[in-house]
């Protein structure tokens, strides 16, 4: 991996909302920036915004830039997120890791055998919260965590309405709202219990009538890890019930209820509670200067790492597996269905 001696020159891929939130923060960072998107409008606005290059290729991209962040559909994930790393490049590569878990796989692969970085965005971890939370259980305060609820319910959220947009159509999403919201979910999950790997999982997903999308808005699993921890899972774009973001973490010591969203922190110990309240800072410009600092140094990063976030995608894969035959999953095995092909007619970039 290469030392970077100046500023990174950030590319972003895909131009859309999320690639200009990333935008907004390496460059309140002072990192320079350029972009690509295949819509012109979307380049037009970068371009007026950032007043930096952009391009209509991610060749002509890579030759002007140190890394980039891909923050495209996820159906194009593995086409840039492969491009750019076997260009040498380092790449920070919006969540999920792709559309299904041969296409992580496929990502996984080309970065062993890269020489630069790369990061997935699970922006949650760097909240001040969970840090505390890592803490307190890096002192053994919990004991052996023994089970997780998490939960990543809207009361009413399905992207874009639900009537337009990619973010409901199985063909470039992957799927609905546990690929795109119960990935977080899945993610912190893991994280807060240690990342074990998964053994099992029994999972269902449900979609109301009244939608016409082929995708789900809502789903709910059950996963053992290896050792014994357990992780239940709700994850929903349209609910009856309020907006959930907590999750409840039981160990043989003591307990938590934690809330990323609000940055505080219930502790349950020896019939008591505590409440702890972290000062809020956002999480996204935390994320990038971790990235910034990974492609500086050339070093690999400790968080949000590739292996990560291969066992979310495969964990999201047994969960529409074993919600398509009725039966538990392995945790262990990557999808075998292949993703919509780059290139087809109709590619749209921008997120």
């Amino acid at each position: 991996m290469a030392i970077t001696t100046h500023q990174p020159t950030i590319g972003l891929i895909g131009l859309g909302n999320i690639g200009l939130l990333h935008a907004d923060r390496y460059a309140a960072l002072g990192a320079s920036l350029a972009g690509m998107d295949t819509t012109a409008s979307a380049r037009r606005r970068f371009a007026d915004r950032y007043d930096s290059p952009v391009f209509d290729d991610h060749r002509r991209l890579f030759d002007a830039v140190d890394a980039v962040v891909v923050a495209v559909p996820n159906a194009y994930h593995d086409r840039y997120a492969v491009a750019a790393l076997e260009s040498g490049l380092d790449v920070f590569l919006e969540k999920p890791m792709a559309d299904t878990g041969a296409n992580a796989a496929r990502i996984a692969d080309s970065a062993a055998s890269a020489d630069g970085v790369c990061m997935v965005g699970f922006h949650n971890r760097f909240r001040p919260v969970v840090e505390q939370f890592k803490r307190l259980q890096d002192t053994n305060r919990f004991g052996t965590l023994t089970h997780v609820q998490a939960n990543y319910v809207r009361q009413r959220g399905i992207p874009d309405g639900g009537t337009d947009g990619w973010f409901t159509r199985r063909s470039i999403a992957g799927g609905g709202a546990v690929i795109d919201i119960g990935v977080h979910a899945i993610d912190l999950a893991l994280y807060l219990a240690g990342y074990p790997p998964v053994d099992d999982i029994v999972g269902t997903t449900r979609r109301a009538p009244e939608h016409e999308f082929d995708v789900e808005d809502a789903g709910s699993a059950f996963i053992r890890c290896v050792g014994g921890p357990t992780i239940a899972l709700e994850v929903a774009w349209q609910s009856n019930r309020p907006d959930n973001r907590s999750f409840v973490i039981e160990g043989t010591e003591g307990g938590a209820i934690l809330h990323p969203n609000e940055e505080r922190l219930e502790l349950f110990e020896s019939g008591h509670k505590t409440v702890v309240h972290a000062d809020p800072t956002d999480p996204y410009e935390r994320q990038a200067r971790s990235f910034l600092r990974a492609v500086e140094d050339g070093t690999g990063p400790t968080r949000n790492t590739v292996t990560e976030a291969l066992a979310v995608q495969r964990v999201i894969d047994g969960i529409y597996r074993s919600a398509a035959d009725g039966s538990p999953c392995s945790g262990r095995a990557a999808s075998s269905e292949p993703a919509l092909a780059p290139g087809l007619p109709g590619e749209h970039v921008s997120d």
